[in-house]
C-alpha cells in the first residue's frame, strides 16, 4: 500500500510540474472608443456654451472631466446678421475631440424671421452626425403682437427645414414653452431648460428630448460654470442629422 501510495504522489507531482510549464494564452487587447462608451450609458450627458465663456477651453481636460461629457452644443448665430465671435474655431475643436455637436441660433424676437433664417444658414454648416438644426427663444417682441411673433417662428422653422431637411428643435424655459409654444408647436422636438425638481416631473419635462437641468455645471477645462444637459441615449438617433 506504501509504494502505491508513493507512486500516485509522485504522479501528481510529475503532472503538477508539467501543467505549470504550458503557455497561457495572452489575453487579447481591447480598446474602447468614445462610440462604444456613448452606446451603454443610458443617459447621455452635454454642456451648451457660447462667445461668453472661456478664450481658451481645454478640449482634452473636458473631455477626461469626471462628467463625463457627451456632446456639447455651441451658440453659432444671433438676429438677422450677428454670429457667435468663438463658434467657427471651437465647432472644429468639439468635434475632433469626440463630441457630438449642435449649433443654435438666438432668435430675436424684435427682428424678421426670413433674415434670421437666413443669417443662420448662411453661417452654420452643420455636417452628418451633428444635432439637427436648433432655434432658441426666450423672450416676447416689444415691437409686435404674440401671434406675430409665432407666425414668425414658424416661418424661421420652415425656411431652416427646407435646407437642411429636417425638423429643427426648438430650445426655450419651460415657463415660455408652456405659456406660448406648447398648444402650435409640441410636434417640433424640444430641448428645455427646467431646474426646480417640481418641474422636472412634468410631462413636458419627461417627453422632452434634451433638458437643460442646471446654469452652474463645473467642468474642467472650463474656468467659468456652464449649462449642464442630459439626455436619453434612445433619443438621439432621431436628433442627429443623417447626411
Amino acid at each position: 500500500m506504501k509504494n502505491i501510495f508513493f507512486l500516485i504522489t509522485a504522479v501528481m507531482i510529475a503532472f503538477s510540474s508539467w501543467s505549470q510549464k504550458i503557455p497561457k494564452k495572452p489575453k487579447k487587447a481591447t480598446t474602447t472608443t468614445k462610440k462604444d462608451v456613448t452606446k451603454k450609458k443610458k443617459v447621455l450627458v452635454g454642456i451648451d456654451i457660447s462667445e461668453y465663456q472661456d478664450d481658451k477651453i481645454d478640449w482634452t481636460k473636458v473631455k477626461k472631466d469626471k462628467h463625463k461629457v457627451d456632446f456639447i452644443i455651441l451658440r453659432s448665430t444671433m438676429g438677422d446678421d450677428r454670429d457667435d465671435d468663438k463658434f467657427r474655431q471651437r465647432i472644429g475643436k468639439v468635434r475632433a475631440a469626440g463630441f457630438i455637436a449642435g449649433a443654435y441660433h438666438y432668435y430675436d424676437p424684435n427682428e424678421l424671421s426670413a433674415a434670421q433664417a437666413a443669417n443662420y444658414i448662411r453661417r452654420v454648416k452643420l455636417q452628418r452626425g451633428d444635432f439637427i438644426p436648433i432655434v432658441d427663444i426666450e423672450v416676447l417682441s416689444k415691437i409686435q403682437s404674440n401671434k406675430k411673433l409665432l407666425t414668425g417662428l414658424k416661418n424661421w422653422l420652415n425656411v431652416v427645414k427646407k435646407h437642411f431637411g429636417v425638423k429643427p428643435m426648438i430650445y426655450t424655459s419651460y415657463d415660455f414653452y408652456k405659456a406660448h409654444l406648447k398648444k402650435d408647436f409640441s410636434g417640433y422636438p424640444l430641448w428645455v431648460a427646467a431646474y426646480s425638481i417640481k418641474k422636472k416631473g412634468t410631462k413636458i419635462v419627461k417627453n422632452c428630448e434634451i433638458l437643460q437641468f442646471t446654469e452652474k455645471v463645473k467642468i474642467d477645462g472650463i474656468t467659468n460654470p456652464v449649462d449642464g444637459d442630459k439626455m436619453q441615449r434612445s433619443k438621439l438617433k432621431n436628433l442627429l442629422l443623417k447626411k
